[in-house]
């Protein structure tokens, strides 16, 4: 018997095969006894509950030799390894999914966003931030799934003990993807260390503190305000040097209507601002909040 399973295996085949063992094994096949007792009894295998009292045989017995031929500690293993190969090879091909396929795609997903999560703490756990960044940032679902398993497995407070210390890091770029990563993965923590990052010397860094500051929508939940967040956004709209910073300070206004502060750096924003995209956006977000205002 092959110690490697086909490229497209089928479990009648393999049934089969084990169904075509026992047969011989019980017409004395010198093969396939050696078989049997290469994969039972030199790994103890206990009588299962099945077999006669007389010590025959099975095909149960057939079918985990099978599957140990194949590498496999189990039919049961065996079984679902096929079974998850054909449904990859049916979502290839546009086949209609089967409850089988279903099943064994839910389980490659729950493996996949293990191996995600495993990786993502192992990263948290070093003093370097290096390989934390590679292993957070991940499709939005992806990204998401992992969370929400952190919070499961009561590991999620790792994740921001470790973004935490990107906060001070020397290398902007450390500190910009910390400002990033801190718009989904954040607790109470992270206000104060998101406000100081609001005057780093780099403009990037100051746009993502800023959204993650402003931004509740991809929280797990809101965090404490911000002390007086709203006199911040006013200031960077109109006098940051960056244009990009004064871009996201003016959409985060917005969200802060109806603040008069708001309003007015808004109407100021519309009628001074040399920016397109800050007029544009500064104007919709007044016609929004039914502010009147003139170009």
């Amino acid at each position: 018997m092959s110690h490697q399973l086909p490229r497209h295996p089928n479990l009648d085949h393999l049934k089969r095969q084990a169904k075509d063992l026992l047969k011989a094994y019980r017409a004395g096949d010198e093969r396939a006894r050696q078989l049997f007792e290469r994969q039972l009894l030199a790994r103890h295998r206990p009588r299962p509950s099945g077999q006669h009292s007389d010590g025959r045989v099975l095909l149960a017995d057939a079918l985990l030799v099978v599957a140990r031929a194949y590498g496999f500690a189990s039919w049961p293993q065996l079984r679902a390894h096929v079974v998850m190969l054909l449904a990859a090879q049916r979502a290839v091909e546009g086949e209609p999914p089967t409850p089988a396929s279903r099943q064994a795609r839910k389980l490659a997903q729950e493996q996949r966003l293990e191996a995600m999560v495993d990786r993502l703490m192992a990263a948290a756990r070093q003093p370097d931030l290096a390989q934390l960044f590679p292993a957070l940032f991940a499709p939005g679902h992806d990204m998401l799934a992992m969370r929400a398993h952190l919070v499961e497995h009561g590991t999620y407070t790792l994740v921001i003990d470790a973004l935490l210390r990107g906060v001070d890091h020397p290398s902007a770029r450390t500190r910009f993807l910390t400002a990033q990563a801190m718009d989904h993965f954040a607790d109470a923590r992270c206000v104060e260390p998101l406000r100081r990052l609001l005057h780093d010397p780099i403009p990037r860094v100051r746009w993502a503190a800023l959204h993650s500051l402003a931004c509740e929508a991809c929280k797990l939940e809101p965090m404490p305000a911000a002390e007086d967040l709203v006199s911040a956004l006013v200031d960077m709209a109109l006098y940051d040097p960056s244009i990009k910073v004064r871009r996201v300070a003016a959409c985060e206004l917005e969200k802060a209507c109806p603040d008069a502060r708001a309003i007015t750096a808004l109407e100021t924003l519309l009628a001074k601002d040399p920016d397109r995209a800050i007029r544009r956006n500064a104007l919709a977000a007044l016609n929004f909040h039914g502010r009147s205002a003139r170009r």
